[in-house]
């Protein structure tokens, strides 16, 4: 079947995502269309370009919608996402793209259907030939609320793209029939299909998820979602408006999230590990256990100051200390088998998941476990200070480092 492949968003992970894609439309005539913003470097956009050798492809500066996110704001205060604007214009432009195409012999190109999908979109799935045969445009039945549909992907006929590419141009005054105090993407894009487009859509089952950076060598199974991701969103928009709309309008407005304390403790994590070297960084965050969890309580040990002047740590460095050990192990491998060096810097975590990890590893080996822990405990210095601090187990947590 002919399908027209469409593109768009921020391509951060697509050399890792692409080889999925092609595997998911095998077997089918693909001609593919390319959006980008202007932002991305050139040379980014030539490897692009040469990857996916598109029929077309389009550069184009990022609109500021600024009427649009003021109005948003106005009305929706908690998190207004200023981002949906620009993402689904760049969707109609990529769309677009493939509905204005010619053949060679001069007339609109008869696609069978035109496919959306992101660049971090990563595939562990084949597009079914049943889908060719739907009347009705085809999306993930994952990740979208209960009154909404997924919004990262569709799949339809060109009469129903073309209708799902207008989304864009209806959301701006579209947005003011929303009736809901938290402002969805995908709430809104359900509103527009079912009851203003009126295009039939179907929720099928579809292994596809979004790729995040620092996730490229996980096998499918292993992707979850990241928090900090959101946060820094969040992040983003509040700078936006903090820069942009009215100071008595920004009072009004809540962009907080539960992972922004892990964003900013990672964003530190990272100025303390720069100045080390390749060697360094390795010997903190990869090595074996043994050698590792010496690396990190050398580390940890030069960010606490141990102020209290008696050897033991306040109640400040304390905290800090936990919330260093969950930045480290965050950037740690993911599959590793718990042992009893790990162990110790994962009891010390402000991370839930991994203390959870920490306190079954010692469920399961009982008292020779714990033995063990504690003697590996004897050769370390600021750890083993924070070990007989407080009972690592009955503290307050955090859950945003990741979704495990």
């Amino acid at each position: 079947m002919r399908v027209a492949l469409c593109l768009s968003g921020q391509p951060r992970t697509w050399r890792h995502c692409i080889d999925s894609l092609r595997r998911f439309v095998d077997g089918h005539e693909v001609t593919t269309f390319l959006h980008l913003w202007d932002e991305v470097p050139e040379d980014e956009v030539a490897a692009l370009v040469a990857a996916y050798r598109p029929a077309a492809h389009l550069v184009t500066a990022r609109p500021a919608f600024a009427d649009e996110k003021r109005r948003m704001a106005e009305r929706w205060h908690y998190r207004p996402p200023f981002s949906i604007f620009d993402m689904f214009h760049a969707v109609g432009l990529s769309l677009g793209l493939a509905l204005a195409h010619k053949g060679p012999d001069g007339k609109a190109a008869p696609f069978d259907a035109i496919l959306r999908v992101r660049y971090d979109s990563r595939f562990d799935d084949h597009m079914l030939d049943a889908w060719f045969q739907e009347r009705a445009i085809v999306t993930p039945d994952s990740w979208h609320p209960e009154q909404g549909y997924n919004d990262q992907f569709a799949f339809g006929r060109p009469a129903f793209m073309r209708l799902y590419a207008a989304f864009a141009n209806w959301l701006p005054r579209g947005m003011e029939t929303y009736r809901y105090n938290v402002f969805q993407p995908e709430i809104i894009l359900r509103q527009y299909l079912d009851g203003v487009a009126m295009v039939p859509v179907k929720a099928l089952p579809l292994r596809i998820t979004l790729l995040r950076e620092g996730q490229e060598d996980l096998s499918f199974d292993k992707l979850t979602d990241q928090p900090m991701v959101h946060a820094q969103k969040a992040e983003n928009w509040r700078r936006y408006a903090a820069e942009v709309l009215p100071a008595d309008l920004v009072a009004k407005l809540d962009f907080s999230h539960y992972a922004e304390t892990p964003l900013a403790v990672d964003k530190r994590l990272d100025e303390l590990l720069a100045p080390l070297d390749a060697t360094a960084q390795e010997r903190l965050l990869q090595a074996p256990w043994p050698e590792r969890i010496l690396a990190a309580d050398a580390f940890l040990g030069g960010q606490v100051s141990q102020l209290s002047g008696n050897g033991m740590l306040t109640a400040e460095e304390y905290e800090r200390l936990r919330l260093l050990c969950a930045a480290l192990i965050h950037r740690m491998p993911r599959d590793e088998p718990m042992e009893a060096d790990a162990a110790i810097l994962h009891a010390l975590s402000c991370n839930e998941s991994d203390a959870h990890r920490a306190a079954e590893w010692l469920r399961l080996f009982g008292a020779p476990g714990l033995a063990r822990m504690e003697q590996r405990v004897g050769r370390l210095d600021v750890l083993a200070r924070a070990m007989t601090h407080a009972d690592p187990f009955r503290q307050a947590f955090y859950k945003g480092w990741r979704l495990d």
